[in-house]
């Protein structure tokens, strides 16, 4: 199992690094509820169909975008499923740590903070993200509640962790190196076996500014292989602690 070392440290020496005063925890259940409805339909060719199949990472978008948009969704929206080679708690571990998230996505992010802790199972985070499709989309950046989420908010399995992702993009102030943007998520860990995660993602966004929508959809259908980074980086610490010796694993831990 993945060391729990960073966790302290990150809600000490973050949690004072942007002052966000009453940052909302409503809208998980809207979310979860929009969102949840296609991670648990992903084989529901009615909702969702399959664009992209890459770096091991299925990529979908949403039939009835018009739909999407009056139960309330954002512009863009895409769902994915991939496996990953670790039990679901390792997998929780790391996408809970909000502050570690430029260390195993560097790809993608380029600053990322966990303003502050709202709840035992709700943090305010900010996330920057790098420019896209060679600079055609400048920076995004980003404020949301992540919240570690009931299951049964979307009818999921015994075992599983849920998060929910709901957009406060008020709640920090503005970036001037980068476009505020919207952005609400579902995360969904099922455990295939006590070593394997399925993890379902859905996002959806308004990226905010004019752009062409060709480049936006293209940029959205490389969002979700964060799943493929995630699963890389965690197999790889996972193979990392297992070659060592139980003495220099134990320190680890």
């Amino acid at each position: 199992m993945l060391s729990n070392t960073y966790l302290d440290k990150s809600e000490r020496d973050q949690g004072a690094l942007c002052q966000a005063p009453n940052a909302p925890q409503s809208g998980m259940k809207g979310v979860a509820q929009r969102l949840g409805a296609y991670v648990q339909n992903i084989e529901d060719s009615d909702k969702i169909t399959l664009r992209a199949d890459k770096l091991g990472v299925k990529v979908y978008d949403v039939v009835d975008q018009a739909a999407h948009k009056a139960a309330g969704g954002l512009p863009v929206v895409r769902v994915a499923q991939a496996l990953i080679k670790a039990p679901v708690e390792d997998v929780a571990l790391c996408w809970w740590q909000a502050g570690r998230r430029k260390e195993w996505d560097s790809v993608n992010t380029s600053d990322s903070q966990l303003v502050r802790s709202l709840a035992p199972d709700a943090r305010l985070v900010y996330m920057q993200g790098k420019p896209k499709r060679g600079g055609m989309i400048s920076s995004r950046d980003f404020c949301y509640v992540s919240h570690k989420a009931p299951l049964e908010l979307v009818g999921a399995k015994p075992g599983s962790t849920l998060f929910v992702q709901a957009n406060a993009a008020n709640e920090v102030p503005p970036n001037n190196a980068s476009t505020r943007g919207d952005v609400n998520s579902v995360l969904l860990l099922v455990p295939v076996d006590p070593i394997t995660t399925r993890a379902y993602y859905a996002i959806e966004m308004d990226v905010k500014g004019w752009l062409p929508v060709k480049v936006v959809k293209a940029a959205a259908d490389e969002i979700p292989l964060t799943l493929a980074v995630l699963r890389d980086h965690i197999e790889k610490e996972l193979s990392d602690e297992a070659s060592l010796s139980p003495e220099a694993a134990a320190k680890v831990r």
